[in-house]
């Protein structure tokens, strides 16, 4: 079957995508596992992270957390610049049933757009009878990206989160995919 009922599984929330003529080898940037029932309600959930070399994000999506490869209701994830909380970019992945899932997520493709090193907010809009998201988790981050803490905030709007919660990795469910901008050594 396409997905195993276990009760932890691993989702590749971030990952990089190749460009076969830059050369440009696959790597997974932050895994996440999963261990409690996902969580819902009006709300935005995401994470703060940290960029140390360029990159390209070319698609936005959602973590599949209820592992059955449909979305009751249209999914919003939004990418800002967390200097100024600045909207950097967003999509929105549509309500039914997705077949090919990357990683255990679904995406929609992005106008690429090129981030500096720096810090961002990734974060999406849950509602109750929504997609759900994973509350805490333990990640694994390749090199170059750094989770800093969780965001969140109440709402059925989906604006920059800014209450941070920063003693265990947490809302994991938005998720991207990128090329790294940085030569090859």
């Amino acid at each position: 079957t396409r997905f195993s009922i276990l009760s932890s599984f691993t989702c590749l929330v971030i990952s990089l995508i190749v460009l076969p003529k830059a050369g440009v080898r696959a790597a997974s940037a932050i895994s996440l596992q999963k261990s409690a029932a996902p969580r819902t309600g009006n709300v935005v959930v995401g994470f703060e992270f940290t960029i140390s070399t360029p990159i390209t994000v070319t698609h936005l999506g959602q973590f599949d957390v209820n592992q059955d490869g449909k979305f009751p209701r249209p999914v919003e994830v939004a990418l800002w610049n967390n200097a100024n909380r600045s909207l950097v970019t967003s999509a929105t992945i549509p309500a039914g049933t997705h077949t090919t899932p990357s990683e255990g997520c679904f995406y929609a493709p992005i106008n690429p757009v090129k981030l500096p090193p720096g810090v961002y907010v990734l974060a999406l809009q849950v509602f109750s009878d929504g997609e759900g998201y994973v509350q805490e988790a333990t990640i694994r981050t390749a090199p170059g990206i750094t989770w800093r803490n969780g965001r969140f905030r109440s709402g059925s709007a989906l604006e920059f989160p800014s209450t941070i919660r920063r003693d265990t990795p947490s809302y994991f469910g938005p998720n991207f995919k990128f090329t790294s901008d940085a030569p090859l050594t």
